[in-house]
């Protein structure tokens, strides 16, 4: 039996292993041959904050606010950290917004980190343009018209429109930590999730449909990618610094401060102790003995 069925009105089967195979949205379509589900396929790629609930008011004088906040240096947790000399003081709250972002995007989604090859720029331009999109809230036009570009832009880089999720997921995470609970509460949280769904709603499908006709800088950016992490240089290497910390370094627990990236914090240094225990008995920690 060939890979291709048809069914009893003689319309084509997809085959789910040769999908399988061939995974990326652009090769399913084609071999589906719906352009049609483009809107379904829109709707997955939303992410799970995503919400349609238009913006209120309140909602965007609470946006607003925060974002002035940190604009005017006004931030309570940017404030205390200067006064504990945790931050540099030469750092505005606006370049320790940018510091924090691209640090955990790095963290969560490191197959993007080859693209930024001067973070200071394009933390700028991160800040920048939400400044603007303050701006144009209460105008459609030119809140699409900037939102359009910046797809289009960002498809020829080779960006995914699944990965515009996680730039959300990490802007309120560092939110968080630059404003503190008393600044970013419930209510501004909310603001900024329908904010950034509103993006969502211009930048996701201009990706989508790029995705569908093209595909290629993407393509071609993660197989730099996995060519890059696969290299045997680069395997080795990381296997000769997995040695020489093992040959070198002592086994250590390390008690850290926590605090949000971006921050200063001293690290202790306890050296871990063996537990002796009897047969049968219950394991006790080193403190106890």
């Amino acid at each position: 039996m060939g890979n291709n069925t048809s069914n009893d009105n003689g319309t084509k089967k997809i085959n789910l292993k040769e999908i399988s195979h061939n995974h990326t949205i652009s090769s399913f379509m084609k071999r589906a041959n719906d352009p049609s589900k483009k809107n379904i396929i829109v709707k997955i790629m939303m992410p799970l904050y995503y919400t349609s609930s238009p913006l209120t008011h309140d909602e965007m004088v609470y946006a607003t606010l925060s974002w002035n906040n940190i604009l005017n240096n006004t931030s309570n947790e940017y404030k205390l950290a200067k006064r504990n000399g945790q931050l540099d003081p030469t750092k505005s709250c606006r370049e320790w917004l940018e510091i924090i972002f691209y640090q955990r995007l790095f963290d969560v989604h490191p197959v993007c980190k080859a693209m930024f090859t001067s973070p200071d720029s394009q933390g700028r331009f991160l800040t920048s343009l939400f400044s603007f999109i303050f701006t144009v809230l209460d105008d459609e036009d030119k809140f699409n018209r900037r939102l359009e570009q910046l797809a289009q832009s960002h498809c020829k880089r080779g960006v995914k429109a699944c990965e515009y999720a996680v730039i959300g997921e990490v802007m309120f995470w560092s939110l968080s930590k630059i404003l503190g609970p008393s600044m970013y509460d419930v209510n501004t949280h909310n603001a900024w999730v329908k904010i950034f769904s509103m993006m969502l709603n211009i930048i996701v499908p201009i990706s989508v449909e790029y995705e569908l006709k093209d595909n290629k800088s993407q393509t071609e950016r993660l197989l730099a990618y996995k060519n890059r992490e696969q290299s045997p240089t680069n395997i080795d290497s990381r296997i000769e610094s997995s040695f020489n910390i093992i040959k070198k370094k002592p086994l250590t627990i390390k008690s850290q401060e926590k605090c949000p990236y971006g921050f200063k914090s001293e690290s202790t240094t306890k050296r871990i102790v063996p537990v002796k225990t009897e047969p049968n008995s219950a394991l006790v920690s080193p403190t106890s003995q």
